[in-house]
């Protein structure tokens, strides 16, 4: 990753610190480690091999309105260079980072809705598979109802590379120690050709449909929650399940392994 980019990534983490820390705001870091059978994307398959990847978060609650900054990396775990089977997204460079993401984001509660509007940015690191001619800068907003079935929507308007919009409806349902999830992806105009240089899908309309049941417990002070999760594929895009062969559905799991821990507390509490 270039000093630039680290900058851009680095900076509003810094800022926030900065500016929650004199004021008194509770400060918090937490972060995850996951461990996946495949790395997909919005029904996309990114990487149709193992990879590790990685969160880290900072976020403050000031007047009631959570601030968060969060710094992801996805690593793919081996030499994934077989065109006949392997579809890499560091093009088979080997076990190095392939995706940097930063977050920044404000989570307001309305009532019984939770809205959270941020910005997101895409770095690739690589040489080869999804180079620095794919980055690219998205703006997002997510609503949440709490109410029965937890209903989201949420919306991505990408304004560098692919210029065009993409949104998923999802719900979730807690059954004992399992928590049950489905998501709808919905391609408005991030097709090939809707207007930017680059496109995901090949038509508008319904992606994909991806359908996941988790659980979690507690490990001393780290949560390990693993997964399953099937993708049913609607765009030709979603699809693609190695290079030249395509599939109904994809399934694939994970493991991830989460912590948390406070920075400090307001001035004035116990």
């Amino acid at each position: 990753m270039t000093f630039r980019a680290g900058a851009v990534l680095a900076a509003p983490l810094a800022a926030m610190l900065t500016l929650a820390t004199p004021i008194g705001a509770q400060v918090t870091l937490s972060g995850d480690a996951s461990l996946r059978s495949e790395y997909q994307a919005r029904g996309l398959t990114t990487t149709n091999r193992p990879v590790v990847q990685s969160t880290a978060r900072l976020s403050s609650i000031l007047r009631g309105v959570e601030l968060a900054a969060s710094l992801w990396a996805s690593v793919e775990g081996g030499r994934y260079s077989n065109p006949a089977y392997h579809i890499s997204e560091n093009g088979g460079a080997g076990v190095r980072v392939a995706e940097w993401n930063f977050v920044g984001e404000a989570t307001v509660p309305l009532g019984r809705v939770r809205v959270t509007p941020g910005v997101l940015s895409y770095v690739f690191p690589n040489r080869t598979g999804t180079t620095s001619e794919s980055n690219t800068v998205e703006l997002f907003v997510t609503a949440e109802v709490n109410t029965p079935l937890s209903p989201t929507l949420s919306l991505w308007r990408d304004i560098h590379a692919v210029r065009g919009t993409y949104g998923e409806l999802g719900v979730t349902h807690d059954v004992g120690p399992l928590s049950f999830a489905a998501i709808a992806g919905l391609n408005w105009s991030q097709s090939v050709g809707d207007g930017g240089a680059l496109g995901y899908y090949e038509r508008r309309g319904l992606t994909h449909t991806e359908w996941s049941v988790a659980t979690a417990w507690q490990v001393g002070t780290l949560n390990v929650s693993p997964s399953a999760h099937l993708v049913y594929g609607r765009d030709p895009t979603t699809r693609l399940i190695r290079p030249t062969q395509r599939a109904g559905s994809k399934l694939w799991i994970g493991t991830t392994v989460a912590w948390e821990r406070e920075l400090g507390k307001a001035r004035g509490n116990p």
